[in-house]
């Protein structure tokens, strides 16, 4: 899954459920930290070979690339202490700009793997991952979920899965998935927000030093993310109320607020979620810190696309102008 509106999208799309279907999560304990170095490779050379049956773009030569990524997975080296010096052998590294790439295409060849290898009877109605954290709906029993969980976990010497299950409601990423009063009767699933008990709401502060509209955009934005989440209309009108709670404390009106609320509330559900399967571009994000004197870069990076465009290589490459963003960590 690409994220929560994609999810949601897929949720809308399931059938009718039998009433006794079981909720269940699942999440990898530490994944990025405990994934072979050989697997991960072969991984992403299956991925490689794929690319060129499927798709019409420049792929790099794979002997090239594999040196590469044996440079990046296994040049980690770091210090504790004064004279104690370790280097990583297995795992991807933590912060690596690779390790999120690397660890969702291992995942799909472990998955593949898994559930094409299952015993007749283990096997969920529907799979569904977002790197690695992972929503089933389960049609078996209880007792068949529990040896479906106890395989997995012995198929990988390093990859354990932890599961949450339930047969009314069960949380993933942030969306809470329960049946509503209605399920006994049409089988459709509802979903609401989900907020971890740990949640302080740390939003933007209207004062801080970002571009205008990022402070301007941000109950607006909230406001869609609660719209898009819930099914229920009074479970939205109820996450709203709640908006006003966590935004005054960092300094915006109370008049903004419900201001932005309301441009939310002039949209539709079911156009929100259409929009968010439709928002891949072509174009690659140029991510750079913000600061006053960057308001001009977009026009300097289009004065000088020429260059880019000259290079027969990068021009295969780099086909659009890349789309500004401003971020803490420049890539």
């Amino acid at each position: 899954m690409k994220d929560t509106g994609d999810f949601l999208l897929k949720l809308d799309a399931l059938p009718p459920l039998h009433q006794d279907t079981i909720l269940v999560t699942w999440d990898v304990s530490s994944l990025y930290t405990n994934i072979p170095h050989s697997e991960a490779i072969r991984a992403v050379l299956d991925a490689l070979r794929d690319c060129r049956l499927s798709y019409d773009i420049p792929v790099p030569e794979p002997r090239r690339f594999v040196q590469f990524l044996n440079l990046i997975l296994k040049g980690n080296e770091f210090q504790i202490g004064q004279n104690h010096y370790y280097r990583q052998i297995e795992g991807c590294a933590m912060g690596s700009t690779v390790s999120p790439s690397l660890a969702i295409i291992f995942m799909h060849y472990l998955e593949t793997s898994i559930l094409s290898n299952a015993p007749d009877g283990l096997v969920p109605a529907i799979f569904w991952r977002y790197i690695d954290d992972c929503f089933s709906v389960w049609n078996h029993g209880e007792q068949a979920l529990l040896d479906f969980h106890a395989y997995l976990n012995r198929y990988h010497k390093t990859i354990k899965f932890e599961m949450q299950y339930s047969h009314e409601k069960v949380p993933f990423l942030d969306v809470e998935i329960y049946k509503p009063p209605t399920f006994a009767q049409d089988g459709r699933l509802g979903t609401r927000v989900y907020t971890k008990p740990t949640d302080a709401h740390p939003l933007l502060h209207a004062k801080s030093n970002h571009p205008p509209h990022c402070g301007q955009n941000i109950a607006f934005a909230q406001a869609l993310r609660y719209k898009k989440i819930c099914s229920d209309p009074l479970a939205y009108i109820a996450q709203c109320e709640k908006l006003y709670q966590h935004l005054t404390p960092r300094g915006y009106s109370k008049r903004e607020i419900k201001h932005q609320i309301e441009r939310a509330n002039r949209l539709l559900r079911s156009d929100l979620l259409l929009a968010s399967s439709e928002k891949d571009t072509p174009s690659i994000p140029f991510i750079v810190p913000y600061h006053d004197n960057t308001d001009n870069l977009r026009r300097h990076v289009l004065k000088y696309w020429y260059l880019i465009q000259q290079c027969p290589h990068l021009h295969q490459i780099f086909k659009e102008p890349p789309r500004l963003f401003f971020g803490d960590n420049p890539i």
